[in-house]
């Protein structure tokens, strides 16, 4: 991954303005950040000294970019080295890096150096030691090497419970990942993206973050140069109005001084000046110069074009990046995917091996953002790089990686067709045991293993439906932690998923499973048919323990009948 300025600022606007954070060698100084200008690419901070007397100082767009371009990733390094000198503004610069959430502090031969982790991030506004996550980091780049041999496209399926959102996870939450999960609604634009409106909340003048009471009182500093030798109505607006969402409506200076001329402004007649600010803030309001609500349709991206954006950001620096589907088959794919389905063909390198056009939304917002692509061509050898920076041509780069999970047991899917399925690897997660867990399901004082329940009825649901995509995997059910599955855990997710999944459509005529037998007050004996409320008292409040033991006991006990015919 490549360290930007924009990153920067996006690390150091996360902290909190005017706190006191410890410098990283320790000592009564203090470091404080007082704000960021985006804009002008700028940090203002300011040194506390150990007597409360405080030195401010600026992080310029010089320096910044020497940072950008001299931090590498997992690379120890001195501020002092970096920036070719040394002192006390350097240590408030290094301070306020530490306290955000990528920045690690650590020692080489005693001295005391920072290390940048974006992989690994840590509480904000903490001075986090590398060597606490050293060994978390000592695996990932382990793996560096396996990223070539990842399969870029790939559907994990199987029966319900069998780890395959954990096999995905395990993998892509060490990285930059996106997740969404399809269902019957998804379309296009909530998978890439369309306009939607927003509403503005902050007005004009205060749009920059700084709060219109503050701007009116700065308006009377008698120290200010301005405030002696220019006219007060111009002055307003040159402090007050000149910011980028006022000059989109056209106005100008001298526009603004002759409306509030008009409005009887040639001096402060008013008791107070500042009594005579806030009514130059209402004309101001009420001709409409200030808008404190402005609604605006803006092109809001989805899932995949953040992961898309993402993956060509780190495509140089290799980092991968994973977009993760959860359920891709609850969704109608040929219409989710639309024109991108063209992109899922990859080349030897990883590469779409065709490119599209997106349409006029898409590529102004792709090239509202400024990536940087290089040494890019199509199938004919020509450069693209341009056009794919622009958003005139869109084509996945080769550390884009589209997880995806499909759960055999779901009803009401969408089908996938074979042109779909030919651009996916399939990866087929089977049941078995954790050997990590030891699960027992807890019945009042009885408790029954897991893994032994989970063979017994996926033997029955195979029997009676000549599949296993019914089937359960080992977790199917969670439990707490001491690996204990309550009695009412156990009824509300795994009898009812049988009830309602399972044994509606097969095998209630069994009576060896279905059926159980109660005594009235004369001991006389009865049997019925056992329904899901049985599994519960009669307010319906608490698990009926004598019924669910009984019936769990019956599973295990259970032999299939070959004379029985379940179809």
């Amino acid at each position: 991954m490549i360290l930007t300025t924009v990153h920067i600022l996006d690390l150091i606007e996360k902290l909190p303005t005017n706190i006191a954070f410890d410098y990283v060698s320790g000592g009564d100084s203090k470091a404080k950040l007082v704000s960021i200008d985006r804009e002008n690419v700028k940090v203002d901070i300011v040194r506390i000294n150990a007597d409360g007397s405080e030195k401010s100082a600026s992080m310029t767009t010089e320096i910044l970019n020497t940072l950008s371009n001299s931090i590498k990733e997992n690379k120890p390094f001195k501020f002092d080295n970096v920036l070719n000198g040394s002192g006390n503004v350097r240590s408030t610069m290094e301070a306020i890096f530490a306290h955000t959430s990528e920045f690690y502090s650590c020692k080489i031969r005693r001295v005391k150096h920072l290390i940048w982790v974006p992989r690994i991030p840590h509480e904000i506004g903490k001075i986090v030691d590398y060597d606490s996550i050293k060994d978390k980091m000592t695996d990932i780049l382990k793996n560096e090497t396996v990223f070539s041999n990842q399969p870029l496209q790939i559907i994990f399926y199987g029966a319900p419970g069998t780890g395959k959102s954990f096999a995905v996870d395990d993998v892509c939450k060490k990285h930059t990942h996106h997740r969404t999960t399809f269902h019957p609604d998804t379309d296009y634009s909530t998978f890439v993206g369309c306009y939607k409106p927003k509403i503005h909340k902050k007005n004009m003048i205060s749009g920059n973050g700084i709060n219109e009471t503050q701007l009116l009182s700065s308006f009377f500093d008698s120290n200010s140069p301005k405030y002696n030798r220019m006219n007060k109505a111009r002055y307003l607006y040159e402090a007050l109005v000149h910011t980028k969402d006022i000059r989109d409506l056209g106005l100008d200076a001298q526009m603004v001084a002759d409306k509030l001329i008009a409005k009887g402004f040639t001096g402060c007649a008013y008791t107070t000046e500042a009594t005579c600010m806030y009514n130059i803030y209402d004309w101001l309001k009420e001709d409409g110069y200030i808008v404190e609500n402005k609604l605006s349709y803006e092109f809001t991206p989805q899932c995949f074009i953040k992961a898309y954006v993402d993956a060509w950001k780190y495509q140089e620096s290799g980092e991968p990046v994973y977009l993760i589907i959860e359920e891709i088959n609850r969704g109608n794919c040929a219409q989710i995917f639309g024109d991108l389905f063209q992109l899922l063909d990859r080349d030897d390198n990883g590469f779409s091996r065709y490119e599209i056009s997106p349409d006029t939304d898409l590529q102004e917002y792709i090239s509202g953002l400024g990536l940087s692509v290089t040494n890019i061509t199509d199938t004919d050898g020509n450069d693209i790089s341009t056009k794919i920076a622009s958003g005139e041509l869109m084509k996945l780069p080769d550390n884009l990686f589209i997880w995806a999970t499909m759960n055999t047991s779901d009803q009401s899917l969408f089908p996938i067709d074979s042109a779909f399925k030919r651009r996916w690897e399939w990866k087929y997660m089977k049941i078995k045991n954790h050997p990590e867990c030891n699960y027992q399901i807890k019945i009042g004082e009885e408790e029954q293993d897991w893994w032994a329940f989970i063979q017994k009825i996926n033997e029955i649901i195979a029997s009676m439906t000549s599949s296993a995509d019914k089937q359960l995997g080992y977790f199917f059910c969670k439990a707490d932690a001491e690996g204990k599955i309550s009695a009412d855990t156990f009824v509300s997710k795994v009898i009812f998923y049988l009830w309602n999944d399972v044994f509606k459509d097969y095998g209630f005529e069994d009576a060896s499973l279905f059926r159980y037998i109660t005594k009235d007050e004369a001991g006389k004996e009865t049997e019925k048919d056992l329904t899901f409320p049985d599994f519960y008292d009669e307010e319906g409040e608490k698990v009926n323990t004598e019924r669910l033991t009984d019936f769990v006991k019956k599973v295990m006990n259970w032999k299939a009948d070959e004379k029985k015919d379940y179809d």
